[in-house]
């Protein structure tokens, strides 16, 4: 278990010192960030709109409730669809960048995401997709209610997401549907890395410690505010700031890893700085294959 620790964390220095090569990686997070707000805000706000309409319209009757509630569904399976969309598109742009960066053709952040144009096609059956597959797990969610109702949506939940772990890396690979994109998602988890992901769980360590730092920063912060004053805001701002951080490296890193172990699965070797030992010892193979691809 230690040896995969330490397996782990060099794997994710590596994979920071990729990043940091070419710093523009960084802001993919960010715009999917901001992005994402603005489709959220723009949501809630159609949301509360539509709720008044109707509420307006129907009189006060209790056809009220009803198409409020339809309009709620419709605007919860936007929200699912319009930010799978947005996540997966910004992961492919970045994905795009990082690879034209490793092979000396480094582009500009507008030209990635022009770039990822020729997937959109890809994409939006992706982004469908996965929203109708977060909606059913919703209904049956609610249908079942309770506990059990929670411990269904949260298995289900993290079935499709682990499921989905490579999809983005095998649409931009394949230009596959969203049904044979997560089939060999799922067959690559399956048969190359079992029941274990070794070094992608430590090689998130090293953010998911910047973040916690940023939440206890926050934290303190805040129960000084009282006696602390300016010093505390202060404080509350840089915890703010680091959780931030924190969470940009998180998500660069595990998706730049995610691509690079993708890659080697499939023959396409290491990037500069990777020891491919360490790679060997932080995934467990389910039976050899030549060159590691899809059978």
């Amino acid at each position: 278990m230690f040896e995969k620790m330490r397996n782990g964390f060099r794997l994710g220095s590596a994979t920071r010192k990729l990043i940091f090569k070419d710093k523009k990686l960084l802001l993919y997070p960010v715009i999917g960030a901001i992005v994402s707000l603005a489709v959220m805000g723009v949501l809630f706000a159609l949301l509360v709109f539509g709720g008044s309409i109707t509420a307006f319209a129907s009189g006060g009757s209790g056809l009220s409730s009803t198409y409020s509630e339809a309009f709620g569904i419709i605007a919860l399976f936007a929200l699912y669809v319009l930010t799978a969309f947005v996540s997966t598109y910004v992961t492919m742009a970045m994905f795009i960048a990082y690879k034209r960066h490793k092979d000396g053709n480094a582009i500009a952040i507008t030209q990635s995401f022009s770039e990822t144009k020729q997937y959109l096609k890809q994409i939006i059956e992706w982004a469908i997709f996965y929203g109708i597959v977060l909606m059913v797990i919703r209904a049956i969610e609610q249908k079942v209610g309770g506990l059990g109702g929670m411990i269904i949506g949260g298995i289900g939940s993290m079935a499709i997401a682990v499921s989905a772990m490579f999809v983005v890396p095998v649409i931009m690979d394949n230009k596959t549907g969203p049904i044979a994109s997560i089939k060999l998602s799922a067959k690559m988890l399956i048969d190359h890395f079992g029941a274990t992901f070794g070094g992608m769980i430590y090689s998130e360590l090293y953010s998911l410690g910047i973040i916690l730092i940023g939440i206890v920063m926050l934290v303190l912060s805040a129960m000084a505010i009282a006696f602390a004053g300016i010093l505390a805001i202060v404080g509350i701002a840089a915890g703010i700031a680091i959780v931030i951080f924190g969470s940009i490296i998180n998500y660069t890193t595990l998706n730049l890893f995610k691509l690079i172990l993708y890659e080697y699965v499939n023959g396409k070797g290491l990037p500069e700085g990777f020891n491919e030992d360490l790679i060997k010892n932080s995934i467990r193979q389910k039976r050899s294959r030549t060159a590691g691809r899809f059978a």
